[in-house]
């Protein structure tokens, strides 16, 4: 158990831990910003040596391209000069230029898009709207263009315009300008890809160097913070270890979940808050509590985990709380791992309020049906009664002097009334419970049910008795509705109990005194437990005559006042029998009165 002291002795070790890291931490943060430091450095160094460079050499590649381009034309030029331009020399010229390292490709287009010549014609080419950008013969594009496989490619394109002669005498100018208009390639466009296989070795030369010199700054910073870390660990690791088991602990006490270990046999070894809650379980017990005692091991899947080391994962279960109330729980269970005991890891998880949330939307959708069905024939139904039986009146007064058929037309006159009031219980189920409350002397009312103790009990000799009460004061309550609910439960207690049984109806505050208990126990044969949650469903009886509205109506009646109906079959301290408990809330302030 934690205690105040404990906590204290858990808090000074932790701020002594933090003291002896922070001293430690000191030489670690000054390496750790020394390394940084460097490898900035290093990272911008590297960087603007990569974009200078880069600059520099996509200098040279222009130049270069444009070197190349200008000589095309001028050695067209020249070859025309000489008379000895051939159709076939540009081609040769191209595939020439194919062999240089440096090319990548070249090829020719003319003013369709059509390539005329080129340097590879296996290879596809994806060509930009050239016409529109180059506006004159002196134009030249130039970008850098990269392929699926990453590869850059330094694309120039210029109009081939071999015309166009150096400064000479404008004699001579124009007789080779005359003579140049028979080639069949002037205005069409030049395009050249040149390589930087050279500039991105030079790239990945630098970027590997920059990575090498980063990589031995972190193994240096690496390992000065290993050593650094190792003595930290060396004095910090004891009192860590503490921390984290009482924080475990915590955590695990913590939980919303129950949580249990137990050993091959099921004796429990571990259990937080929360499981010793669900199950009843002793916090402090003289000898090892066995599981068994609580849980049926068969049922929940434990036995599979013990025996064939199989996971249970989901398992719903009910028991019975030594409190005396049904509990459902979701079980998942698991080996135990990484330990020489053979041992079970369980889970619990409390799905009592789940359930019964589910059980009152059930509820709730059936009670909707029952209310339109209610809503739309009762009229129906209950005007050609009303006229049946006025009818079946008629014929009894008629019939005077034959007994017979007078008792004919009484059954017809009971039997109808029956169905008027099966039709008046399902319109009490379909309209909205509007209470009357006033402050009601409990015992009182307790007494006042027992004095309208229905004819059946006296013919089968049941005895119905009052259990003497505590509670010294009036509760706010509908009086009436609650002396049907309980003349309703005592019934049903007088229909399901043998002759010469017993019938006990009491009353009590429960422990925290802000609800209230009234409660009806038989010693009959009880109601089997997958039928305890059907009971108040509209049209479920096990009798032959009843209309299975009866309790329904009880039901709704305890919803109104904000309270809850629950069964315990066999009765608590009994081996037979049924105690039906109601559950009412005190007014605020007769809580606090309480």
């Amino acid at each position: 158990m934690r205690t105040e002291g404990h906590d204290t002795c858990l808090n000074i070790g932790t701020m002594k831990t933090r003291s002896e890291s922070r001293k430690l931490y000191m030489p670690a943060f000054t390496i750790i910003a020394t390394v940084l430091i460097m490898l900035t450095v290093i990272a911008v160094s590297t960087y603007r040596n990569l974009q200078r460079e880069e600059q520099k050499t996509l200098s040279f590649v222009h130049r270069l391209g444009l070197t190349i381009l200008k000589s095309i034309e001028t050695g067209a030029r020249s070859g025309m000069m000489m008379h000895a331009w051939g159709q076939d020399d540009i081609a040769n010229l191209i595939h020439e230029l194919a062999n240089d390292p440096n090319i990548s490709y070249f090829y020719m287009i003319d003013d369709n898009g059509t390539i005329v010549h080129t340097s590879n014609p296996a290879q596809k080419y994806l060509q930009p709207d050239w016409q529109s950008q180059l506006k004159d013969d002196n134009s030249i594009i130039a970008h850098m263009k990269k392929d699926a496989s990453g590869k850059r490619t330094y694309e120039m394109a210029k109009r081939f315009n071999p015309r166009k002669p150096p400064a000479m005498m404008g004699r001579m100018r124009k007789m080779m300008h005359g003579q140049m208009h028979i080639n069949p390639h002037v205005g069409n466009i030049m395009v050249i890809g040149l390589k930087m296989d050279s500039y991105e070795a030079g790239r990945r030369a630098d970027l590997h160097h920059a990575f090498l010199m980063g990589g031995v700054l972190l193994v240096v910073g690496s390992s000065a913070m290993f050593f650094i870390f190792v003595i930290q660990n060396y004095y910090i690791t004891r009192q860590h270890l503490k921390v984290s088991q009482d924080f475990s602990h915590l955590v695990i006490n913590s939980m919303a979940d129950g949580l249990l270990s137990i050993d091959k046999n099921g004796g429990i070894f571990f259990s937080n808050r929360q499981a010793r809650d669900m199950l009843g379980l002793d916090a402090s017990p003289t000898r090892q509590q066995n599981l068994r005692e609580w849980i049926d091991f068969k049922a929940s899947g434990i036995d599979t985990v013990l025996e064939q080391r199989q996971p249970v994962i989901n398992r719903e279960i009910r028991l019975r709380h030594p409190a005396g109330d049904d509990v459902v729980l979701d079980v998942t269970a698991s080996p135990l791992k990484g330990t020489d005991e053979e041992g079970t890891v369980i889970v619990l998880r409390d799905l009592t309020r789940v359930r019964e949330l589910e059980r009152k939307v059930i509820r709730a959708e059936k009670l909707a049906a029952v209310g339109t069905l209610a809503a739309g024939v009762a009229h129906e139904i209950r005007n050609p009664l009303s006229s049946i039986r006025g009818f079946a009146r008629f014929l009894y007064h008629k019939l005077q002097g034959k007994p017979t058929e007078q008792e004919y037309a009484e059954i017809m006159v009971k039997e109808i009334d029956r169905i008027n009031q099966v039709v008046t219980h399902l319109l009490d189920l379909a309209r909205p419970m509007e209470l009357e409350t006033t402050e009601t002397d409990v015992s009182a009312l307790l007494h006042h049910v027992v004095k309208l103790t229905p004819p059946e009990a006296r013919e089968k000799e049941i005895s119905i008795e009052v259990a003497p009460t505590k509670i010294d004061r009036t509760v706010l309550l509908d009086k009436d509705k609650m002396t049907q609910t309980l003349l309703n439960l005592v019934l049903n207690s007088v229909q399901a109990i043998d002759k010469g049984g017993r019938i006990r109806i009491g009353s009590r505050l429960l422990p925290d005194q802000s609800q209230l208990e009234i409660w009806v126990e038989d010693n009959g044969k009880g109601i089997a437990r997958d039928r305890s949650d059907q009971v108040f469903d509209p049209y479920y009886t096990t009798r032959a005559t009843g209309t299975g509205l009866g309790l329904a109506i009880v039901h709704k009646i305890i919803e109104a006042h904000g309270g809850q109906i629950k069964i315990q079959s066999p009765a608590p301290n009994q081996d037979v029998g049924c105690r039906v408990s109601i559950v009412l809330p005190l007014s605020p302030a007769r809580a606090e009165e309480a």
